[in-house]
């Protein structure tokens, strides 16, 4: 790690060094490091949907789900960055686009914003089914949004009962 640390203390304008040290604290389960590695890789190059959508993983992984939606909106819808960059939004495809989605919408069915989780989970459901681990997710954030509008239904019938 160190050897990381000193490289991008040398060369800074590049994500790569950030992007590798952000790797390697996530293989070893640090979280929150890998976080502050992969913002700071943001900060060098802020219109990179991928780099978002990799730090936008890692809040999820933290769990700060409102942030993770925030930065995977990035990645899945394109935007502006809260200094005015614009980020360019990546279909959806097979592969890593594909994981970044389900995860999105895991983040916003946590982040209780069921109607875009759902909206984003049907998509993948429909046009991505051969990814396992992306429709599982996808599915998850629907199931979750669901028992969420489940519980809130039960909640409101016991307050209002007498």
């Amino acid at each position: 790690m160190k050897g990381y640390l000193t490289a991008g203390a040398l060369n800074t304008t590049t994500t790569d060094i950030l992007t590798m040290a952000s790797l390697t604290e996530l293989s070893a389960g640090q979280y929150g490091k890998a976080a502050q590695y992969a913002a700071q890789a943001v900060s060098v190059e802020p219109s990179n949907a991928s780099l978002h959508a990799h730090l936008g993983y890692l809040y999820y992984k933290n769990p700060q789900y409102d942030r993770a939606a925030a930065e995977l909106s990035l990645f899945v819808r394109g935007g502006k960055t809260a200094d005015g960059i614009v980020v360019k939004g990546v279909p959806l495809a097979i592969g890593k686009p594909a994981d970044y989605y389900s995860i999105y919408s895991l983040a916003l069915s946590n982040a209780a914003q069921c109607n875009d989780a759902v909206q984003v989970a049907q998509l993948v459901l429909q046009n991505i089914s051969e990814e396992e681990a992306a429709y599982f997710n996808a599915q998850t954030a629907i199931d979750n949004c669901q028992q969420g509008a489940q519980s809130a239904s039960q909640q409101a019938e016991a307050t209002t009962a007498p």
